[in-house]
């Protein structure tokens, strides 16, 4: 027993014990800002609660309305020509059994009224940021034509361009081409 006492006052003399002088002022600010840090917590917790199923319910309405669809329509009395363009988004998707890039677009009908008959073709011009994309839609067209166009963000292009460069659509035909706009 002599020599475990030694070996305890050889071990004070190496590392003595701290001085004991409780701040109590330090402990107790100390204690309540944990406390207000709980609380802050617990009220975030309660209004993440109480937002997020509105706004998950929000998300779902909008996922499930349906998208608006784009018209347009033009004449010419001196080419005797006169079409009508509608389109809708076509969602996006992945092929089945693949893995890459998700594909939506548009799915569009183009109503051509002529005088003459004549082959005609016709395009659809989206203007993006930095360039134009133009895309044929058919040639030659019949009188009611349509189809679906699959281009990744074609209709958020569409979309986002709406105000200051709307899509527009072109009939050629023997006799010239007439251009319109498209919108929502």
């Amino acid at each position: 027993m002599a020599s475990e006492d030694h070996t305890h006052a050889a071990l004070l003399e190496l590392a003595p014990p701290p001085a004991v002088d409780p701040n109590w002022d330090d402990v107790v600010r100390r204690a309540s800002r944990d406390r207000r840090r709980r609380r802050q917590t617990v009220v975030a917790a309660l209004v993440a609660a109480a937002v997020l199923p509105a706004l998950a319910f929000g998300g779902l309405r909008l996922i499930a309305s349906p998208a608006p669809d784009l018209h347009g329509s033009g004449s010419s009395e001196s080419l005797g020509l006169s079409a009508d363009f509608a389109a809708h988004r076509v969602r996006a998707f992945r092929p089945v059994g693949r893995t890459g890039p998700l594909f939506g677009g548009l799915r569009w009908t183009l109503q051509i009224r002529q005088a003459a008959t004549g082959p005609t073709s016709a395009y659809l011009d989206v203007f993006a940021q930095l360039s134009t994309l133009r895309l044929r839609l058919c040639g030659p067209c019949g009188a009611k034509s349509g189809s679906v166009l699959l281009r990744p963000g074609l209709w958020l292009t569409i979309a986002a361009n709406q105000k200051r460069h709307p899509a527009q659509v072109e009939v050629r035909s023997a006799g010239g081409t007439l251009r319109f706009d498209v919108r929502r």
